[in-house]
């Protein structure tokens, strides 16, 4: 390991690298970054985020937006306790991040299942085209979490009538 130094808040002995710099000086800070910014900078943006509402929901809402239009659109296949869903979307991260999400909004692939792993079948661009494939997949692997393309488990809720 390079050089060192203990953290004089946490304790820890870190990397110089661990360490912020003072421009004229150089010499290092006595807190390393990780204590900065727990002590600092999080409370800081708290204070500003009191401050500016609006403009902490901007930002928030500019960072979710180009987020998503960073993901890769397609279709993909997630695997719970429960069985299995196919799923298309523009952004299968963001879309995949909903199903994962620990909140009880109504957006989980189906309530009460447990998502073990999600994965991406085909990145699909075009809209029409991954609505196309994602039917092709739910008719292929027969996922019974699908209701609305599987024809298995429109049989079975046809049964139970």
């Amino acid at each position: 390991m390079g050089a060192t130094k203990i953290c004089h808040t946490c304790n820890k002995e870190r990397p110089l690298s661990a360490y912020y710099t003072y421009v004229k000086t150089g010499k290092l800070w006595a807190r390393c970054n990780k204590c900065h910014y727990r002590i600092n900078t999080k409370r800081l943006r708290a204070k500003w985020v009191k401050e500016n509402p609006e403009r902490a929901s901007r930002n928030n809402t500019n960072a979710v937006r180009a987020w998503i239009d960073r993901g890769t659109p397609g279709v993909y296949l997630v695997t719970c306790k429960e069985g299995l869903y196919v799923g298309a979307s523009g952004s299968i991260q963001a879309r995949t991040a909903q199903h994962t999400s620990m909140s009880n909004n109504g957006i989980q692939v189906h309530k009460n299942v447990t998502v073990l792993s999600w994965r991406i079948l085909e990145e699909i661009e075009d809209p029409e085209e991954r609505r196309l494939r994602e039917i092709y997949w739910i008719h292929k692997l027969r996922p019974n979490l699908n209701i609305k393309h599987n024809p298995d488990v429109k049989e079975k809720r046809n049964r139970k009538k």
